[in-house]
């Protein structure tokens, strides 16, 4: 997963749907079949990849233990942060990331917190609708930067090389 967290954004969605795919059969669970319904039914272009996300998904890897849970939980959340809209200026009260979503049936969009606090939505509503992930034609009103989109490995490279060039500069951090 590692290798794929440095491609362009579609290759990077075609891997995580793969490995997805793969480690579903492999570990015989269901935990992933949200994530994998959301690259199914959501155009390439409109998933809401961010360089925040990606570089907290890289986190998810580094440390990773080789166990069935350790496994599941890291493409849980690699599974989160790249496929829902994320920003290290956007934190609950734990400081906790907030990642975007919408109710299928109306388009409401939401923030969920990792730690679950939700932000835009009752627990009836959430319990009432199912959800999926926010497009970024739905994310208008919040006026992201386009500086903040994972597109390209070129991109992804060129922050790479300026953090190792910059003794000063930090990475961001992620929960």
């Amino acid at each position: 997963m590692q290798e794929a967290l440095v491609r362009p954004h579609p290759e990077l969605i075609a891997e995580l749907y793969k490995v997805l795919l793969q480690t579903r059969e492999l570990l015989k669970i269901d935990c992933f079949d949200f994530w994998i319904r959301q690259i199914d039914e959501t155009p390439i272009d409109e998933i809401p990849t961010t360089k925040y996300g990606v570089e907290c998904a890289r986190g998810n890897w580094e440390d990773c233990q080789i166990s069935r849970n350790a496994l599941t939980q890291a493409l849980g959340q690699t599974s989160e942060s790249v496929l829902t809209y994320c920003s290290n200026d956007d934190v609950c009260t734990c400081q906790s990331d907030f990642h975007y979503y919408a109710l299928e049936v109306s388009g409401k969009i939401f923030k969920e917190s990792e730690l679950g606090m939700q932000v835009g939505i009752t627990r009836e509503e959430l319990k009432s609708s199912t959800h999926r992930i926010a497009r970024i034609s739905e994310l208008s009103e919040l006026s992201i930067p386009e500086m903040e989109w994972y597109r390209s490995a070129q991109n992804a490279a060129h922050e790479l090389l300026s953090l190792e060039s910059s003794p000063n500069a930090t990475p961001p951090s992620c929960p």
